[in-house]
């Protein structure tokens, strides 16, 4: 086997993997269900995922992390498939059309499209699940994705019962009503991120207790291209092959999901214990890892450009950090160095949210300025203490983030704005920053397409505007941005809004880590930048 230099982590995790004994089932094991090292019977094809933390449900719309999409992107459908140069193609809808006031739209639900136990999925299961969710009493941390629609409020809840802006039309067909003209691909968007549709024949005459209870998602029925097998709390799922899949029956017969350490993963591919990563923020080969990766001749190694985040917060309360101290600093920065030493290369400098590939990214402001010699002068201009010290909360648990802390220190002090670093944990940044009780903090986002996903950061008194902003110009446009109702309509204000972003420098975007992603050469026909939007065409998959 070919290799290059092993890190010490990796090495311990191929002698653990070589040498430990098989896995005992944990109590939690269903009667039944194989332990994580168990052999399937000769002859079926396994393809085995490997995510790097725990699902916590199979509710599709009850989790506050994405670990568990990648498991409902199997077992359910959604209407929209939104592929990674950010097309959208039908999959449980056959096709759409989007009312000429651009205040509706109405989905063809595909006539081949059944459940698990082979009842077909109607237009009724559609408007059944936008009802479900909508109804306050059901559990629910994404329901404010449905607040585009009539009939909910700005939370995603219904304002009386089943009072949601959807109706089921003749020819199995479901119209979706919104509350403003919009331009389609927001609602294409949302439909691919979080709608999963549920089955209303198995579900309407359940009880909210049952509903918002852990018993009826133990082994749940859904529609997409894989059925529910067995699970290993917290460790593995396995998915059964759906053979009458609408869209076409997938090449292999069992879908493992294996929780599996980052530190791990790499040892996992190389062995054959893993055959594909999840990709997104969900698993992903760490850094140090890349090259001995790259090196293997049974892997397809893949650096994916995404939409992802890493940005300084300023607290704009402080008197002293006005707006021309902000440029100031920003302008300190070198972005090059942390994305050339610390990524590797493997990433972009940012100035805006909205990097080089993004399609809404204004390219007259990129790239980002930096002259340190220019910021000296403006903050002597601006009357800075060079004796003042600020504080900088850094998030302990990303390393690249932690590292890019003392560089940015490095960067600022040169200027002369000295800089206090402190760790701490992610829930003490954020009521940290929430609370104006840190000059800087450092956070990272994994947004969707739209760029309409930035809009709480910036209005104020949300409470994800962490740099306290009080000025309302940017939520302004961010707002216009969302009314007008064509790309092209969109793209202007959006591009005007980045030039103020600018000027404002209420946060300094700093870079986008590259998705650092690989698969096994068993298996072909796989789209690598489908997973940023959480996307898996497992029935597109060809496996030796």
């Amino acid at each position: 086997m070919k290799l290059k230099a092993i890190s010490a982590a990796l090495l311990a995790a191929l002698m653990f993997t070589a040498c430990a004994p098989p896995a005992a089932p944990t109590d939690s094991t269903p009667a039944g269900s194989p332990s994580s090292t168990t052999a399937q019977p000769a002859g079926e094809k396994v393809v085995t995922m490997a995510i790097s933390s725990t699902w916590e449900t199979l509710m599709p719309f009850n989790t506050s992390s994405n670990y568990g999409d990648v498991i409902f992107d199997q077992l359910y459908d959604r209407l929209v498939f939104n592929r990674g140069d950010n097309t959208f193609e039908p999959r449980l809808a056959s096709g759409w059309e989007v009312g000429e006031d651009a205040k509706s739209i109405t989905f063809a639900i595909d006539p081949k499209a059944k459940w698990h136990d082979g009842q077909p999925v109607t237009a009724e299961d559609v408007a059944f699940t936008a009802q479900l969710v909508s109804d306050p009493a059901i559990n629910s941390s994404k329901r404010s994705f449905l607040n585009y629609f009539e009939g909910v409020d700005d939370s995603g809840a219904e304002l009386s019962a089943d009072s949601i802006g959807v109706e089921v039309l003749e020819g199995n067909k479901v119209r979706f009503n919104l509350k403003r003209p919009m331009d389609p691909e927001i609602i294409l968007g949302v439909f691919n991120k979080n709608f999963f549709v549920l089955p209303k024949h198995i579900l309407e005459d359940k009880t909210v207790e049952e509903v918002n209870g852990p018993d009826l998602w133990e082994a749940p029925i859904g529609s997409g291209p894989f059925k529910f097998g067995s699970s290993i709390a917290g460790e593995e799922i396995q998915l059964d092959c759906n053979e009458s899949y609408h869209l076409g029956k997938p090449d292999f017969d069992k879908l493992v999901i294996r929780v599996t350490q980052s530190a791990n993963l790499v040892a996992g591919l190389m062995s054959g214990d893993i055959d594909i990563l999840a990709g997104s923020g969900l698993a992903a080969i760490p850094l140090e890892d890349w090259e001995t990766a790259q090196a293997q001749e049974n892997l397809n190694c893949v650096s994916i450009e995404n939409y992802s985040y890493q940005y300084m917060v300023y607290n704009t309360q402080r008197e002293y950090m006005t707006a021309e101290v902000r440029r100031a600093i920003d302008m300190a920065i070198n972005r090059s160095t942390i994305v050339d030493q610390l990524l590797k290369g493997e990433g972009q400098i940012l100035a805006t949210p909205w990097g080089p590939n993004h399609p809404y990214c204004n390219k007259e402001v990129y790239p980002p300025e930096y002259d340190p010699e220019t910021a000296k002068q403006m903050l002597a201009d601006a009357g800075w203490d060079t004796g003042r010290e600020l504080l900088m909360m850094v998030p302990t648990g990303n390393k690249v983030r932690e590292r890019s802390a003392v560089l940015i220190q490095q960067d600022l002090e040169k200027v002369g704005v000295k800089i206090k670093l402190q760790s701490v944990d992610f829930p003490t940044l954020m009521s940290s920053m929430q609370n104006g009780e840190t000059d800087f903090g450092l956070v990272g986002a994994s947004p969707a397409a739209d760029p309409d996903d930035h809009k709480p950061a910036l209005e104020p008194g949300s409470s994800t505007n962490f740099s306290l902003l009080t000025d309302p110009t940017l939520y302004e446009l961010m707002k216009k941005g969302l009314e007008a109702t064509s790309f092209e309509a969109r793209k202007a204000i959006y591009d005007e809004e980045q030039v103020k972003f600018r000027e404002i420098c209420n946060l300094s975007m700093l870079y986008s880590p590259n998705t650092l992603f690989a698969y096994n050469k068993r298996i072909q026909n796989v789209q690598p930048t489908d997973s940023n939007f959480l996307n898996w065409a497992t029935w597109e998959w060809k496996v030796d």
